[in-house]
């Protein structure tokens, strides 16, 4: 493995000496260790490695809200225009008719 014993042993310190943290590689280990008093600064807790599959379904489980999200948006967004324009019983009236429509889709 070329280049592998620059990685043999590489040590940083955090700067707050209560987050005092080192890091070592040996071979292909990652070790870390912490002071008890939890995790150094900008990093969170050590996730496992998931699976692509995993990454996939996360993918599209967080695609899938952020539309769901954006399109209640651009409807509010679009009320907010009709209203604008229009009486706030016309455009109840138009929402109305277009919910009955949607609801009477195959």
């Amino acid at each position: 493995m070329v280049g592998l014993e620059r990685f043999q042993e590489k040590r940083v310190a955090v700067s707050r000496p209560e987050l005092r943290q080192t890091k070592s590689w040996t071979g292909q280990r990652f070790h870390q260790s912490l002071t008890p008093h939890g995790i150094a600064d900008g990093e969170g807790p050590v996730q496992p490695k998931r699976s692509a599959r995993d990454i996939d379904q996360i993918a599209a489980r967080e695609t899938a809200a952020y539309l769901r999200r954006a399109s209640i948006t651009y409807l509010e967004c679009c009320i907010s225009l009709m209203m604008t324009h229009l009486q706030r019983e016309e455009v109840a009236s138009i929402l109305e008719r277009e919910a009955d429509m949607l609801r009477n889709l195959d």
